[in-house]
């Protein structure tokens, strides 16, 4: 029998700890995320280490757990039917416009990339980065920007 390349037997592993999940958890968004990694990859050709699975668990799973919280947090406003009030508008309109004038516009436009829902990898992609080096860059734009609108 020949043998099994890792990328499968990695696949068949978190298949098997996805079975054994009894609720959908940021743990399962995770273990769903890096089972996608493997299949892109294999489509694309390249085989991740294991190590580059993990951080994709860790990370999905990372992202759902602040994804959750940010609806937690802001449940209220979600619900209360003020979402869309002219004032809001209009200082989200003012923000955006204060960030493209002082941001660079390499900065300005990977922020408003994710914030339309834009895959990580995919920018990192486009930019020539790596998953990395694009974390990083995305966290230095956000605290920049974060700096620029509360002053």
């Amino acid at each position: 029998m020949a043998e099994v390349p890792h990328d499968w037997a990695a696949y068949a592993c978190c298949q098997q700890q996805l079975s054994k999940r009894a609720s959908m958890d940021d743990s399962c968004w995770g273990l769903e995320t890096g089972l996608n990694a493997i299949l892109d990859r294999k489509l694309v050709g390249n085989e991740l280490a294991e190590t580059d699975i993990k951080r994709a668990i860790a990370s999905a799973s990372r992202s759902n757990r602040y994804r959750v919280g940010l609806l937690k947090k802001f449940e209220a406003d979600l619900t209360s039917g003020d979402v869309t009030s002219p004032l809001r508008t209009l200082a989200a309109r003012s923000d955006l416009a204060k960030l493209a004038f002082t941001l660079s516009s390499e900065n300005y436009q990977l922020l408003i990339s994710l914030g339309y829902g834009e895959e990580r990898f995919q920018i990192a992609e486009k930019l020539d980065l790596s998953e990395a080096a694009l974390r990083a860059r995305v966290s230095r734009a956000r605290s920049q920007g974060r700096k620029l609108l509360a002053a």
